[in-house]
């Protein structure tokens, strides 16, 4: 999310403070997001998009990724992560967090 904001910002030649006053939030806010050391709330995405005059599209593809888009006014989309590893469960492959350990038994 936050490589989303952060090229959107960039694209729209807005410094952190801009964007910050813009969205309400702080300078200290906007750098904690753009690197990825909060998880941001949908408020909080919502002020975003709407400082950069946006709509913010997150889309989660199995076995691709999460993809995050602002469409509006100098439209940036960004690919958030890697697809996480497939593990095998009873229901068959299901997408997991790379730290999840299946249940024994």
């Amino acid at each position: 999310m936050g490589k989303a904001v952060r090229s959107r910002r960039e694209a729209a030649g807005m410094t952190q403070v801009g964007l910050a006053a813009l969205s309400g939030l702080t300078q200290a806010a906007i750098s904690r997001l753009e690197h990825g050391r909060c998880a941001p709330t949908f408020p909080l995405l919502e002020r975003i998009a709407q400082a950069f005059g946006a709509e913010l599209f997150v889309t989660v593809a199995p076995g691709r990724g999460v993809f995050v888009a602002f469409r509006g006014t100098g439209d940036t989309a960004v690919r958030v992560g890697p697809a996480l590893p497939t593990v095998p469960s009873r229901s068959g492959p299901q997408r997991q967090h790379p730290g999840f350990r299946p249940p024994s038994g």
